[in-house]
Order: structure tokens, then sequence, then C-alpha cells
């Protein structure tokens, strides 16, 4: 039986772990070498270093594989906006190298979605969640609070807007 203790205490409370092992001829000399006057200890196992046990390289392996998914995580959501650039500047591409055709063009009026003037009087200041439904608190620059739907507002957290009075409203209109 071994038995292992923290420290030079060898009491019941300094004791940390137990061990029921074989005999071993390799060790018995670490054994030993305490049984005779001025014995110098025989370091003859390696059960002291950590750097033999598989559960450390695990850890260590499984550490690493960790460290490099989080960098690449945290890479590709700093980089998302380069990649749709590039897919999108490619569609671009192809749709330029369609071939020529001999009929007229004939061209319609585009409906682009138009553009409202940043709100120099109300802003968002919030959002409300209950039971009778979502909502969206805004207010003006003299104070007037109103709560309005959820659906008037695209977008969410800090990139929310809605149009209110003609006018596009932010968390940072109105200011």
């Amino acid at each position: 039986m071994t038995d292992i203790f923290i420290g030079d205490r060898t009491l019941k409370d300094a004791k940390i772990d137990s061990h029921q092992k074989k005999y071993n001829s390799k060790i018995f000399s670490l054994y030993s070498s305490h049984n005779i006057k001025n014995a110098v200890e025989n370091n003859v196992d390696n059960r002291v270093n950590i750097f033999s046990k598989k559960s450390f390289w695990l850890v260590m392996i499984g550490s690493v594989l960790f460290l490099f998914l989080a960098i690449y995580q945290v890479w590709s959501f700093l980089h998302v906006e380069e990649t749709l650039e590039v897919n999108h500047n490619n569609i671009n591409n192809t749709s330029l190298q369609a071939p020529v055709t001999s009929q007229p063009v004939t061209s319609q009026p585009v409906n682009s979605e138009p553009t409202y003037k940043l709100s120099s009087y109300w802003r968002i200041t919030g959002e409300l969640n209950n039971d009778k439904g979502r909502f969206i608190i805004i207010v003006s620059k003299d104070g007037v609070i109103r709560l309005l739907d959820r659906n008037l507002f695209f977008g969410s957290n800090l990139t929310m807007y809605g149009i209110i009075d003609n006018e596009k409203v932010t968390y940072y209109s109105g200011v």
C-alpha cells in the first residue's frame, strides 16, 4: 500500500491519496533506500514527472485545439464583410459577361427604396417586451415618450431603425 501525504506530515488530514500497488523490482531500490543509514534516495521511476502522464498530453492537445478554434471563430466573425464583398463582386462579374443579344433593351424605372432623412427630433431609447406585445420606446428632444409597435422597426439591437414621421429614427438620431 502506498500513501501520499502533503508536505512532511504523515497525519490522517495530510493524506491526499492511497494506492494499492503490486511489487515492482525496478522501483524496490527506491523503497529500500530509506532502510539503511545515510541512505540516498534513488529516483528509479518517472511517476513524479508530469510529462509522462497521458492525461496531461490530452489536456494540452485539447487546449491547443480549443485555442485554434477560438482564434478561427474570432477571425471569421471579424472578416465576414470581406467574404461577402468578394462573393458580391463575383456575382457582378458573371452578370457582366452575359452574351449580348440583338434585341433592344427597354428602359424600365428602377424601384429603389426611398432615402429618408435622419431624424433630428426622435431617437430610440429601448425595447419593451411583455405579454401584451413587443414595443419600441422612442423619446424626443423635449422628453416626449412614444411607445410604438416593434413591427414598425427593422434590424436589431443598435442597428435597429424605423421610419417615423417620414424620418429615419435610430438609437443615435435626435441627439
